[in-house]
């Protein structure tokens, strides 16, 4: 019975205090307007601010057929060339391979010393573009010593200077800005995706990222193929040469009107017929060999396509101007209210 009193009386001493409190609010409406003020003027400043980030992604996929060489790596191995380079590195983009050569340095700053504009060879790099918008292009600008690098016209190694500021340049990039996953867990699409508050480098980077990765791997998967190919057609062009000399030779070693009684006289036709005949197969076995891992080759070369190229349009992630307002008039607002509800309960124990 106590009890229920007690939470009458508190109640009714709750709603007692709303109407003074609405009337003390009241009073004080003008704190609250400016509150509303001055979070929409903070809500703007940060809007205008802010810097923009713009996510460009670039995403393919790599089709890799395994040769079976079968015979043919028999035959060629004869002759002294190795086709493996065929059938090898199967694994090398296979699992978190990918991501980790997507990310490498050669690739990453390969990429960043590749021209802006490419019909212009004395032109902005991208790792010049990257420095003249970035943070960290500021902070590197502040150092007197490395104020003025810069990545236009690079030799055929970096100076110390400029290898400094390109480790700067690929850490900051590989820890803030790149982004290697997959679209979807099951699936064998591989995104890049690059974060930046310049438009034109976001894109750039994504793209060229993917370009200088897929020629990386198209490279280690044929390379040795292609040589040995090159190998084998040197070998068959010297042959045809030795060959098309030997008919020569047998014809001049033809005898017209030799004496039946010298059977030596025949000796030197009947050689160059010998070596003729030898060369020849071994002519045409060459050749045969050299067209055959030619188409092997073709087939074999893996497919790699972009699914999606970095869109002009990317839009960049700014928070829009409403919520930002919105935000600083909450945080203002409610700071407001309990300030003048404090003030309320200091006056109302006085």
């Amino acid at each position: 019975m106590d009890n229920t009193v007690e939470k009458e009386i508190r109640l009714s001493d709750l709603f007692r205090h709303i109407k003074p409190f609405l009337r003390f609010f009241l009073s004080r409406l003008l704190l609250m307007l400016l509150a509303i003020a001055l979070g929409i003027g903070l809500g703007l400043v940060y809007y205008y601010k802010q810097k923009p980030r713009f996510e460009s992604v670039c995403t393919f996929m790599i089709e890799d057929k395994q040769p079976s060489m079968g015979g043919l790596g028999g035959i060629a191995s004869q002759f002294g060339f190795d086709l493996g380079g065929l059938s090898g590195g199967g694994s090398l983009f296979s699992g978190e391979n990918i991501f980790e050569i997507l990310r490498s340095k050669r690739i990453v700053n390969k990429v960043l010393l590749s021209k802006v504009d490419s019909v212009q060879p004395a032109g902005m790099t991208l790792a010049d573009l990257y420095l003249t918008f970035s943070d960290e292009g500021k902070k590197i600008r502040k150092k007197p010593q490395l104020a003025s690098v810069n990545f236009n016209s690079v030799a055929s190694s970096l100076t110390p200077l400029q290898d400094t500021v390109l480790n700067i340049i690929y850490n900051k990039i590989v820890k803030k800005s790149l982004i290697v996953d997959r679209v979807s867990k099951r699936g064998n699409l591989t995104k890049v995706q690059i974060d930046a508050s310049d438009r034109k480098f976001a894109i750039l980077m994504s793209q060229r990222i993917v370009e200088e990765a897929m020629s990386l791997y198209v490279h280690i998967k044929v390379g040795n193929a292609k040589m040995n190919i090159s190998r084998m057609q040197v070998r068959a062009d010297s042959l045809l040469m030795l060959l098309n000399g030997k008919y020569y030779s047998a014809a001049v070693a033809q005898t017209l009107d030799a004496n039946p009684g010298i059977a030596s006289s025949r000796v030197p036709a009947e050689l160059a017929l010998r070596d003729r005949g030898v060369i020849s197969t071994l002519y045409s076995e060459v050749v045969k060999n050299l067209e055959a891992s030619k188409m092997l080759l073709s087939q074999q070369t893996p497919v790699i396509e972009i699914i999606d190229y970095p869109s002009i349009s990317t839009e960049d992630n700014l928070v829009s101007p409403v919520v930002t307002c919105f935000i600083g008039v909450f945080a203002l607002s409610f700071l407001a209210f309990v300030t003048i509800f404090v003030q309320y309960l200091i006056r109302y124990k006085h």
